[in-house]
């Protein structure tokens, strides 16, 4: 599925985010408000949530009512996610119920919102690739969902001017687009400058790469190094950063996103099974280990659905079989490497891509959490693609009895983590062509802390 539309708009970012550390989804929407009105009032406080595919997070930010060229300096106060957390896609059979699920976000905002502020504090809410599919696939409970959101809110005494604009369903360039902005930003290659309020932004050359993974899509976003190319437009994103026009890389990658590859990687294994047992090796799974899936669960899903397996209500076991090179073959068949219509390259799938060589990448979210889950970045953010090919070889091929003495993550989570490991290695050594020279300029992080300037080793490629 291709997100990027085919007639890119220029944006102008209204405020921006300080002192927020944790990148990726979680800075997206909450960092940056996109208004078509460069001179709309600024607020004090604004409320933001983050409508992720399988959570949902609420932002509380201030800042002072002064501007730099059209873009405020803010900063985050407090966050809240509720214990019973959930992507607001599983309301779809009842969407007025997503109503009494933001309550306690809502109660939470109002304590933490000076009262004689509120009637003055905007809302938004940015949902992501979650609610981009269901979009697709059932329209109508997509926006029953987005409207019980914006009627809550409306009622809740915080300022909704413009309700169809502060909830909405992000689109997937604007989600890798924002990302890549918030990086850099926390970053200190773009913005302004400690203790002053005059507008500056580095060489663009000096800004990093940004890599994001969620549940249900995946985003690259970059400025290629090299000046010698002319991106297609439907791979631009246009950007106005204190008066500074920027056109960046983006890409966004529906179905890519963890939760679907799995998705995906069952479907292939039922259907290479040809329905002749209900027990099906697993190749990806450790050895001892095994998982029940629906086909409902599997089949009736936008980025997997296939009618003929959905007749009739099957119950699949996957059994572990550890058989890493297998699991490598089946996980390479995610991707189409063919056909690429683009002179300078692609991704895969025929989809654009500059050259990635010469510049460094930040890649959060579930790119960090494997990383972290391996133990392979406590010491530093990088690591060699050597070290991270050992570190899989070592994981799958533990027994499930090994991997549950694992402290610190449940049975979910070990489970998942060979499967996982192995798609981000192929996403990135296969998919965006990271090398051994360019994995070296892989950053995996959640926070961004302080940034000395690195910049890649030429060499004589494009």
């Amino acid at each position: 599925m291709v997100e990027n539309s085919a007639e890119m708009r220029k944006y102008t970012l209204c405020f921006f985010a300080t002192g927020v550390s944790v990148i990726g989804i979680t800075g997206l929407f909450a960092v940056l408000y996109i208004w078509k009105a460069t001179n709309t009032p600024v607020q004090k406080f604004s409320v933001v949530f983050d409508a992720g595919s399988t959570h949902t997070k609420l932002f509380i930010y201030k800042w002072d009512g002064a501007k730099t060229n059209g873009t405020a300096v803010v900063k985050q106060v407090a966050d809240y996610e509720s214990p019973k957390s959930v992507g607001i896609t599983q309301f779809v059979n009842n969407p007025s119920q997503v109503t009494k699920f933001l309550e306690s976000y809502l109660e939470f905002a109002k304590k933490n919102v000076p009262k004689e502020r509120i009637q003055d504090t905007p809302l938004y809410l940015g949902a992501t690739a979650g609610m981009r599919m269901l979009n697709l696939s059932n329209q109508n409970a997509s926006n029953a969902i987005i409207e019980s959101i914006q009627k809550i809110f409306k009622k809740s005494g915080f300022l909704m001017a413009n309700p169809k604009h502060q909830v909405r369903i992000l689109t997937g360039p604007e989600e890798g687009a924002f990302s890549w902005v918030t990086v850099n930003y926390l970053k200190g290659n773009i913005g302004l400058q400690r203790g002053s309020t005059l507008a500056y932004t580095l060489d663009e050359s000096s800004t990093v790469g940004a890599l994001d993974m969620g549940g249900a899509s995946t985003q690259i976003t970059f400025i290629p190094a090299s000046k010698n190319y002319t991106m297609p437009d439907e791979f631009t994103f246009d950007l106005s950063l204190y008066g500074h026009p920027m056109k960046v890389y983006t890409h966004s990658f529906l179905c890519y996103g963890i939760d679907e590859v799995i998705r995906k990687y069952h479907a292939l294994l039922v259907q290479a099974n040809k329905g002749t047992t209900t027990s099906i090796p697993s190749p990806c799974w450790l050895l001892g280990s095994s998982k029940n899936e629906t086909s409902e669960n599997i089949f009736k899903k936008p980025c997997t659905f296939n009618s003929s397996y959905t007749n009739v209500s099957i119950n699949y076991h996957f059994v572990g079989t550890a058989n890493q090179a297998e699991c490598q073959r089946i996980i390479n068949k995610l991707f189409d490497f063919t056909n690429c219509p683009y002179k300078e390259g692609c991704s895969f799938n025929q989809v654009y891509q500059p050259s990635i060589k010469h510049k460094t990448f930040m890649a959060f979210s579930i790119y960090y959490y494997i990383m972290e889950a391996l133990n392979v970045t406590e010491k530093s953010d990088s690591l060699s693609v050597m070290d991270y090919h050992n570190a899989i070889y070592l994981w799958c091929k533990k027994t499930w009895q090994e991997a549950l003495q694992t402290p610190g993550y449940d049975r979910d989570t070990l489970a998942l983590m060979c499967i996982e490991a192995v798609y981000v290695k192929s996403i990135l050594i296969n998919g965006y062509g990271f090398d051994n020279t360019s994995w070296d300029y892989l950053k995996f992080n959640m926070t961004v802390t302080t940034y000395q300037s690195q910049k890649p080793p030429e060499d004589n490629g494009h």
